[in-house]
């Protein structure tokens, strides 16, 4: 019998992590199906050659963009617990989301790691010649983005254990495994220093089941 849902994408992808995990924290019936960025495979059901792609049984269509997939699964698994049950926490777990999208994921993810990354691997950049081209966008990570998420964390999370209340949420999903990546890189403690109450919600999360079965090797 084939699982309800198959994912495509690799995990390597923040956003095919994010979608794991919420398929392990919903006990889903699921399969990974490990597909590289740009390949034939992808472009088969991705119409813009992002990842992940959710194919569901039954549904002739496959599902893209990581928040369709989200409300999805929150409609299909109607008591996941992921989604605040009062307005004022949703909107607090909104904010962490949006955030991620908007801040986190270009200037942490894209502007310095992957940069970082691409540098040194592909162009054989020193980490220091690396770390020199990504100068200012890290400043603005390390004096702008992180310390007003540093605030945020306070004023919505009860003891930092969880980003909103105290218990998990779609937010803690989303902003995982972005942070996984950061605080397992040459630049993680810096990245600590700028943030230790984000490390602590961090290593809180690390410590679940769900994150040590779909954290990137």
């Amino acid at each position: 019998m084939s699982p309800q849902y198959t994912v495509v994408g690799t995990s390597f992808s923040t956003y095919v992590r994010f979608i794991l995990m919420a398929l392990e924290h919903l006990k889903a019936d699921y399969v990974l199906k490990p597909t590289e960025f740009r390949s034939e495979e992808l472009s088969k059901v991705s119409p813009f050659g992002k990842m992940p792609v959710l194919l569901v049984e039954g549904r002739e269509k496959p599902m893209i963009e990581t928040e369709v997939m989200r409300v999805f699964l929150d409609h299909q698994f109607p008591s996941n617990g992921l989604t605040p049950k009062g307005i004022e926490q949703q909107l607090q777990s909104t904010l962490w989301m949006s955030l991620h999208r908007d801040q986190v994921f270009p200037g942490l993810i894209i502007d310095v790691l992957i940069k970082v990354y691409m540098l040194t691997k592909y162009e054989g950049k020193t980490e220091e010649e690396a770390g020199a081209a990504v100068a200012e966008p890290l400043k603005r990570v390390l004096t702008v983005i992180l310390p007003y998420l540093e605030g945020l964390l306070k004023e919505t999370s009860t003891n930092g254990d969880y980003l909103v209340g105290d218990s998990l949420t779609w937010a803690d999903l989303l902003l995982y495994p972005a942070f996984h990546t950061a605080f397992n890189t040459p630049l993680a403690e810096q990245l600590k220093a700028a943030a230790p109450g984000l490390f602590a919600w961090y290593s809180n999360i690390a410590k679940l089941e769900i994150a040590k079965k779909t954290n990137f090797p």
